[in-house]
């Protein structure tokens, strides 16, 4: 209790855009991030379809390739990376 409030335990917490986990590993946030990038990565090809690859670079690098944070992923699972399906899509 705090202030008289009881506390509520949680296994994850999202906090600022990332995924807190109280098992102190990052694997939860990893897999959300490559989602991220993942569903980003397939909008700017269905929008950019028709566009140069020098266009179609600016938009993927200012908006899929945002990795804020990611130098804070000190604990996770090799395999929570190696898993990943990437698709490339020859747009």
């Amino acid at each position: 209790m705090i202030i008289g409030l009881a506390v509520e335990f949680v296994q994850e917490f999202r906090y600022l855009g990332h995924i807190l986990s109280c098992k102190m590993r990052h694997d939860s946030d990893i897999k959300c991030e490559i989602r991220n990038m993942y569903m980003g990565t397939n909008m700017l090809a269905q929008r950019f379809k028709r566009c140069s690859i020098n266009v179609k670079i600016k938009p993927f690098r200012a908006y899929c390739i945002c990795l804020y944070g990611v130098f804070l992923w000190s604990c996770y699972n090799v395999s929570t990376c190696l898993n990943s399906d990437f698709v490339i899509i020859n747009a």
